[in-house]
């Protein structure tokens, strides 16, 4: 394998590989602002401000 074939095979596999995981980060973004969401909860809760909702 040459160099720029390597190079080129490299560039290839790291395009795939986002592309695979891309979703994955979507799903891992939206669990965090979940996550992040479920603490302002808890924490007006805590407080005595939560709303009845």
């Amino acid at each position: 394998m040459t160099p720029e074939s390597a190079k080129a095979f490299g560039e290839e596999l790291a395009e795939i590989v986002k592309a695979a995981t891309r979703p994955l980060a979507r799903r891992i973004e939206a669990l965090e602002a979940e996550v992040r969401a479920g603490h302002e909860r808890i924490k007006q809760l805590e407080e005595g401000n939560a709303d009845d909702a």
